[in-house]
């Protein structure tokens, strides 16, 4: 089962700060979301699963991490591409 992207106001800026924060740092684990975010790890690694049904990082491996799709430089491009802007 793929996750979706979320459709609340709230969660869709949470997940915009994360993939910036994924993007930008090259660095996708729930452990690392949850230091950055101080938020619980299982919203952590539930924001993973959004960012991989949104196409920023790839499937979850036996690993940590995840990989990151993006480079730092399309940061703003892809996340405004993939992760619309709430309304």
């Amino acid at each position: 089962m793929t996750a979706e992207v979320p459709n609340d106001r709230a969660q869709i800026r949470l997940l915009r700060r994360a993939a910036r924060h994924v993007v930008i740092n090259q660095l996708a684990s729930a452990e690392s979301l949850a230091r950055w975010f101080d938020i619980p790890q299982e919203r952590a690694a539930q924001l993973l699963e959004d960012l991989e049904a949104a196409g920023i990082v790839g499937p979850s491996d036996l690993g940590p991490s995840r990989s990151v799709l993006h480079t730092p430089d399309a940061a703003r491009t892809i996340i405004d591409e993939k992760i619309p802007r709430p309304s």
